[in-house]
């Protein structure tokens, strides 16, 4: 049995594998920038503690969907193979941010323009 093992899911997000004893592992959902072929991949698992946590989950749907399960090594590499190439990021500066105003400062100038006074707070009662 190899020290450590791949784990595909399918599921959008990923997902914390807690087994009493073992270190916390998150599983990358299909959302993560490690999917391969629509599957999160985590590299790095610890076989026991994977094959007891989906003892632990066997009712849950994604378990018994096929959603999470362990990855052949082997396919793994020929799926990466399979997949186009990203396309080249061009590089290009972006432009400076406009500078901003103050929306009170703006609602002033708006006041000013529509000859409204400014609200007053109203004075306070004698003592």
């Amino acid at each position: 049995m190899p020290d450590t093992i791949s784990v595909a899911s399918r599921l959008p997000m990923s997902i914390r594998m807690d087994v009493e004893g073992k270190p916390r592992v998150i599983i990358h959902g299909s959302n993560s920038r490690e999917a391969v072929d629509g599957a999160g991949i985590t590299h790095g698992v610890d076989p026991a503690a994977f094959d007891a946590w989906m003892k632990m989950h066997e009712k849950s749907d994604a378990v018994q969907q096929g959603m999470i399960q362990k990855v052949d090594p082997a396919k793994l590499e020929e799926a990466k193979k399979e997949l186009p190439a990203p396309p080249p990021v061009p590089v290009t500066a972006a432009p400076a941010p406009a500078p901003t105003e103050r929306a009170d400062v703006a609602d002033l100038k708006v006041m000013k323009e529509a000859k409204v006074a400014p609200a007053t707070p109203p004075a306070a009662p004698p003592t």
